[in-house]
């Protein structure tokens, strides 16, 4: 998933090699940082400020693989969620599933009180009690 984020990229950046990127990618790291980091081990001085820029959507670009990556796996294996809406979890109560993340619930957090609030549980994590 990092390769594929970083060859889009570094598809953006010009001639930049993408397992390189890849290579020194952490998920913490923000544009600016991986900058520094690949002018430390990998000799890449030169970075200009759009570089750093366009290093600053790998975290997104990540994000986005691993959404694709789940979503594929979820309707691959059909998924079906293991409580039904109206189950007391630890977090709250389960309203339905996230319409926009695979294996995912909707939770009304306990005690909220602000509409359109819910929090986002995997289906793994969500414990009924």
């Amino acid at each position: 998933m990092k390769l594929a984020a970083a060859k889009e990229v570094a598809e953006h950046m010009g001639d930049f090699n993408a397992e390189i990127i890849a290579q020194y990618y952490q998920n913490t790291m923000d544009g600016y940082e991986l900058a520094r980091e690949l002018d430390k081990r990998a000799g890449w001085s030169d970075l200009t400020m759009d570089d750093v820029e366009q290093l600053d959507t790998m975290w997104s670009a990540v994000s986005d693989q691993l959404r694709k990556a789940e979503k594929e796996w979820f309707e691959k294996y059909q998924i079906k969620p293991p409580l039904p809406d109206g189950t007391r979890i630890n977090e709250g109560v389960i309203l339905g599933v996230d319409p926009y993340g695979a294996a995912k619930y909707l939770v009304k957090e306990n005690d909220c009180t602000v509409d359109n609030r819910f929090l986002v549980i995997n289906f793994e994590d969500a414990v009924a009690v």
